[in-house]
C-alpha cells in the first residue's frame, strides 16, 4: 500500500549523494515515528548544485555582508562570479581597499546589479578587477529580496 502522511517527518539520514548536471540528488532513509521507530522508507531529495546554505534578504529589507580581507595571489583576477537567486530582487557588489575605502570604479553604482537566478553569474564592473591582484580587499554585498550562496574570483570553469 502507498505511504500516507509524511514518511520522513521524524528521523532521516542521507545514504548517498549524486551530482548530475546542475543538481545534487540526496538519497536518504527515514523513519516516520523516531529514531529506529515506525516504518522505514527511502526518499530522494534534490536541490541546485552548491545551494546548501545562503545569506538571504527578504521582505524588501536590504541586507549587507562584508567579507574579511582577501588577497588573491593566483592568476590575474578576471572577474567576480556569484551563485545567487536574485530573481525578483537584486544583489549588488562593491569592493573596498585595505583602508576600507570603496575602490574607484568598483562601487555599488559602478557594478551592475544582478537580478537573475544563476549558479554562476559574472558581476559586471566596467573598471575590471585586475587592480585586486596581490592587494588586500574586501567584497561588500547588498541584497534585497535575494540570496547569495557563494562567490568566486577564479571563474566558473577554472580549477582552483
Amino acid at each position: 500500500s502507498p505511504l500516507t502522511g509524511n514518511f520522513d517527518r521524524a528521523f532521516a539520514w542521507v545514504y548517498a549523494t549524486l551530482e548530475w548536471q546542475d543538481r545534487v540528488y540526496l538519497y536518504y532513509a527515514a523513519y516516520d515515528e523516531g529514531h529506529k521507530k515506525g516504518r522505514r522508507s527511502i526518499g530522494l531529495a534534490s536541490l541546485p548544485r552548491d545551494r546548501f546554505v545562503a545569506l538571504e534578504s527578504r521582505d524588501s529589507e536590504e541586507g549587507r555582508f562584508i567579507t574579511p580581507f582577501l588577497i588573491h595571489k593566483g592568476q590575474q583576477v578576471k572577474g567576480l562570479w556569484v551563485n545567487t537567486n536574485a530573481q525578483g530582487g537584486e544583489l549588488r557588489v562593491q569592493l573596498r581597499d585595505a583602508n576600507n575605502h570603496v575602490i574607484d570604479g568598483l562601487s555599488f553604482d559602478d557594478c551592475k546589479a544582478v537580478t537573475s537566478n544563476s549558479l554562476s553569474h559574472q558581476v559586471e564592473c566596467p573598471a575590471g578587477l585586475s587592480v585586486l591582484h596581490g592587494s588586500p580587499f574586501r567584497l561588500e554585498f547588498a541584497l534585497r529580496d535575494a540570496a547569495l550562496y557563494s562567490f568566486s574570483l577564479v571563474g566558473p570553469n577554472s580549477k582552483a
